[in-house]
């Protein structure tokens, strides 16, 4: 299957783990006959997967568990001859051995390559927290079966929908302490951490893992883009319900959005030309602290932008205007927002064609960390750069330094 342009929008406001990304893609029309026929091209016994209907703070959605029995898989290499090695389901693997595994199984290259990406930057990361290298990483939870099931069904899922492109929401990390093969320690855990490098995150919303090292290596993986809001069409959500009860929905919330229709791209400039909507009302009966609130607001139910602008209306009286420019798609819902949210008693709306340059998104990594590099294109040439400001703010936190210094000392790398 092909969404032909379609964007998949992670909504990682209670983390993600692997059973809840499975949950969530089968939720969002990926075959479950087709993932159990695919993961049974890997030398794997002992498993199955068992979907059901569940719901967390009155949200449905699908719940996923993957039972285990023994099982065991058959690795082949250039040196030896086949091996039958059995395996109780939470003993070790070392990433040799999966990889091992994975190369010679009948999956299509294309999941191949993405399901080793997965383990490649968990074991990355597990290898940076241990002090060790990467092929002698040994996979402890991860290293089971349930887990191993999960990663290799992300890449299945991810090529039978193939996205233009994934997009994510930040990620809620949790708190408190996680049991694991090393005793307690706290959340979110060191491999998480560093998996999600440069990727904005919240924590603290309960006192538990909800971010998992699966879930992380996937999103490291599969994302493209992590974003406050967004600006495009809803064309379905679904929603992969995990095991536990706590104060916030314990689910992962997936959607398909198709972005907004393309006037046209100039092939020699590069520009892109879409068509937009801007709608404006005069505000003189509301407070600063009122007007202040009204921004974030209209960001937040995915306008492209908005702004105050200071005015002078009829019998001198002091006013704003504020403007709100939006996809034509969601002029209904910006105008009816600013009837409830504003005094205003009228609102004008004017339709134009934005023009933008093309823009591209990268991680870069600087003596304070790991950050997204923002850089807009013209006629083919890099025209300009700006690393996300709100990462270089949290960045200047975790380093104790001024805004102002992290700024200095992150241009000055950037542009060596």
């Amino acid at each position: 299957m092909s969404l032909q342009g379609k964007t998949l929008y992670y909504e990682c406001f209670s983390g993600i783990s692997g059973d809840m990304n499975l949950a969530a893609m089968l939720a969002l029309g990926v075959p479950l006959d087709y993932v159990q026929e695919e993961l049974q091209k890997l030398p794997l016994s002992g498993w199955r997967i068992e979907v059901q209907k569940a719901a967390k703070k009155g949200i449905n959605g699908l719940q996923v568990h993957v039972r285990l029995g023994l099982g065991g898989f058959k690795v082949q290499t250039n040196k030896r001859k086949l091996v039958q090695a059995k395996h109780t389901v939470h003993e070790h693997r070392t990433f040799a051995d999966i990889r091992c595994m994975i190369e010679q199984s009948q999956l299509s290259q294309p999941v191949k390559d993405k399901a080793l990406m997965i383990f490649y930057k968990l074991a990355q990361a597990e290898a940076t927290v241990h002090n060790m290298e990467v092929d002698k990483v040994h996979f402890h939870e991860v290293g089971a079966l349930d887990s191993i099931i999960d990663i290799v069904a992300a890449a299945i899922c991810y090529d039978w929908l193939k996205p233009a492109r994934v997009i994510c929401s930040p990620v809620q990390l949790g708190g408190g302490m996680v049991k694991c093969q090393h005793g307690l320690i706290p959340v979110p855990a060191p491999a998480v951490l560093q998996l999600l490098k440069g990727v904005p995150i919240k924590t603290g919303a309960v006192e538990f893992e909800t971010c998992t090292p699966t879930g992380a290596a996937i999103l490291a993986s599969l994302v493209d883009e992590y974003v406050s809001n967004t600006d495009a069409i809803l064309v379905e959500t679904a929603c992969g319900i995990g095991h536990r009860d706590l104060e916030i929905p314990n689910l992962l919330r997936v959607s398909l959005l198709q972005e907004p229709v393309s006037v046209g791209k100039d092939p020699e400039t590069g520009t892109t030309s879409l068509e937009a909507c801007l709608l404006q009302c005069n505000l003189d009966d509301m407070s600063g602290e009122e007007q202040g609130l009204l921004i974030a607001s209209f960001l937040q139910i995915g306008a492209s932008d908005a702004w105050l602008a200071p005015i002078v209306m009829k019998k001198g009286r002091p006013a704003v205007i504020f403007s709100v420019l939006c996809d034509l798609t969601k002029q209904d819902q910006v105008t009816e927002q600013l009837f409830l949210q504003t005094s205003t008693l009228g609102v004008r709306t004017s339709l134009l064609t934005k023009t933008m340059l093309e823009r591209s998104f990268s991680q870069q990594t600087t003596s304070l960390g790991s950050l997204t590099l923002k850089t807009a294109h013209y006629r083919g040439a890099i025209l300009k750069q700006k690393p996300e400001f709100d990462q270089v703010v949290e960045l200047a936190r975790l380093n104790n330094v001024s805004l102002a210094r992290a700024l200095t000392i992150i241009n000055k790398e950037l542009n060596q």
